[in-house]
């Protein structure tokens, strides 16, 4: 049974890495849906149970996969693990609301003046305000975020 999951959580990770492998290219064509990185394991209606045996894993690759900002176009500020060791909608001190949690991390950047701090200061603390201040992302890099 173990074994059978290892498989599965390792060729879902080769879905998300962007493997270049021929079956992946396909899978990713079929059914990826112009997402990235874990995203990309979304179970869409009708789709194979192939497929929906992968995004089975998302859960677990989420949990062990953190993403290397480059550009921030592919990143959920809110809801991916890319600054702590979870995401920044656990983190949050507030609710924050359903219509900001799908922004981008370089929706927050302003490439003038960096972090949009006045936009996320009040669902946050302190200390990963201090932490998200450490970081320098690049907007306008075509370095495309992704998964370590």
């Amino acid at each position: 049974m173990l074994t059978n999951q290892a498989m599965w959580e390792k060729g879902a990770w080769k879905l998300t890495t962007g493997d270049d492998a021929i079956w992946a290219r396909f899978m990713r064509g079929k059914y990826g849906r112009n997402r990235k990185g874990i995203d990309i394991l979304s179970k869409a209606k009708g789709s194979s149970l192939v497929w929906r045996s992968y995004a089975q894993t998302a859960k677990t690759l989420r949990k062990g996969a953190a993403i290397n900002v480059k550009n921030g176009k592919a990143t959920k500020f809110w809801l991916n693990t890319w600054l702590l060791q979870d995401s920044l909608l656990d983190c949050a001190t507030t609710e924050v609301p359903e219509d900001l949690r799908g922004r981008l991390v370089a929706d927050y950047w302003d490439p003038g003046n960096g972090w949009k701090i006045q936009e996320v200061e009040q669902y946050l603390p302190p200390g990963v305000i201090d932490k998200l201040r450490s970081i320098l992302i690049d907007p306008l890099s075509t370095a495309e975020d992704n998964l370590f």
